[in-house]
């Protein structure tokens, strides 16, 4: 799940129409973080809540659409009236995402 999620904040930004630079400012956090966050997830939880918090609450990415296999048909920007339902799926998806990644920064693997 790590991997699909690097993936699809990568494909957020760049259908956003954003370089690493401009999303990571907008964000508040630096370049190096935003690109380690696309590609190989070697960041901590809180920092890629914030990252989720911008693409999802600020820009309109559905959550439903991050967590997602490529194959399955969501569409990238979150409708309002989906919004709880897709939130939801999302906290689920993102707790399991986390305990991952929480459990690579203990081991430093």
């Amino acid at each position: 799940m790590q991997e699909r999620l690097s993936n699809r904040l990568r494909e957020a930004r760049i259908v956003l129409g954003l370089t690493q630079a401009e999303a990571a400012s907008a964000i508040g956090i630096k370049q190096p973080m935003l690109h380690r966050a696309e590609t190989s997830m070697e960041i901590s939880s809180n920092r890629l809540l914030q990252i989720v918090d911008y693409y999802v609450n600020q820009r309109k990415i559905n959550p439903a659409w991050l967590l997602s296999e490529p194959n399955l048909a969501f569409d990238i920007f979150a409708g309002e009236d989906k919004a709880d339902e897709q939130k939801l799926r999302l906290l689920k998806g993102f707790l399991e995402t986390l305990d991952g990644i929480d459990k690579t920064d203990e081991t430093g693997k």
